[in-house]
């Protein structure tokens, strides 16, 4: 639920960033990453695109994380190399269990308009 409205297979990078925030702010943040509510918190900020740069203005170092991982200090760049991965639907049973059955992360989930 980082980026809630992330679909896997549109060819683009949902990148979530948080700002500067203190403590207590990124405790908030994080304790509403798993219903996705964060992406409403005033630093958070949701951004798209095929090829991503992410860099910074600090004089402070800042280090970027990817899924969890450390990827040391920015500049990164990442670019979507769409339909390069074969992705396989997991069954009903295993997307239920891991609250997964009526999210959008599949565009076959989206209604068509």
């Amino acid at each position: 639920m980082v980026t809630p409205d992330a679909i896997i297979d549109d060819g683009l990078l949902d990148i979530m960033i948080v700002g500067d925030t203190s403590l207590i702010d990124s405790l908030i943040t994080s304790s509403k990453l798993g219903n996705g509510t964060h992406i409403h918190r005033k630093k958070v900020e949701v951004l798209q695109g095929k090829k991503v740069t992410i860099s910074s203005n600090s004089k402070k170092p800042v280090y970027g994380h990817a899924m969890g991982e450390y990827l040391g200090p920015v500049p990164h760049t990442y670019i979507c190399r769409h339909k390069v991965l074969k992705i396989l639907k997991m069954s009903d049973k295993v997307l239920e269990r891991e609250g997964w059955l009526n999210a959008n992360a599949f565009s076959t989930n989206i209604p068509k308009q």
